[in-house]
C-alpha cells in the first residue's frame, strides 16, 4: 500500500467521531482506531456520496478500509505526495 495521505488530527478517527456525537469510544475499539499520524492510501471516491475511501493498517497490523466524509478528509488528511500535473 503506497501511502498518499497522513491522518493529521489530535484524536483517533473513531475517538473523534464518538466524542462529536456525545459518546466515549469503547475500550475494545482503541486498538482498532485510526491513530493520529497514520499513513493511509486514498483508494477511491464513492460516486453517490462523494465519501473518500482510505486503506490503512490498525495497531495490530490488520488492513482496514474506512469511508471518510469529504469535508473531514480535506481538513484532516494531509497529502504525502503531490499529484502529477499540479
Amino acid at each position: 500500500m503506497p501511502p498518499t495521505h497522513r491522518y493529521a488530527h489530535t484524536k483517533g478517527f473513531g475517538a473523534h467521531h464518538a466524542e462529536a456525537s456525545g459518546r466515549e469510544q469503547p475500550a475494545e475499539m482503541r486498538d482498532l482506531d485510526m491513530s493520529p499520524d497514520t499513513e493511509v492510501e486514498h483508494v477511491s471516491t464513492e460516486d453517490d456520496t462523494g465519501r473518500e475511501i482510505v486503506a490503512w493498517k490498525d495497531l495490530g497490523g490488520n488492513p482496514r478500509l474506512t469511508s471518510v466524509d469529504p469535508e473531514f478528509f480535506g481538513e484532516h488528511f494531509a497529502p504525502l505526495t503531490t499529484p502529477e500535473g499540479m
